[in-house]
């Protein structure tokens, strides 16, 4: 059985100072990212879902898939979608 994956809130499972880093990358980063908590118990499920994934024609580059924290009973799984290089 799994769960939900439901969408992190900014704050959430992070410390203050863990955050306040993250808000200031985000002004620059050239990618957009979404972070997802999930269960530790439904991880290698989301990490084959995501291998599969059908991503459409049109999303260039692919994104990719990096844990940014986890502990005993979750884990943070950031989706980043890499900016296009113009030419």
């Amino acid at each position: 059985m799994t769960s939900d994956i439901i969408p992190r809130e900014p704050g959430e499972n992070t410390s203050p100072a863990m955050e306040k880093t993250d808000t200031r990358r985000q002004s620059f980063l050239p990618f957009l990212a979404v972070d997802y908590l999930i269960d530790a118990s439904d991880s290698p499920f989301v990490s084959e879902v995501f291998r599969n994934r059908q991503w459409g024609e049109n999303t260039e580059p692919k994104p990719t898939m990096r844990e940014v924290s986890s502990n005993a009973s979750n884990r943070v799984i950031r989706f980043e979608f890499r900016k296009s290089r113009q030419t």
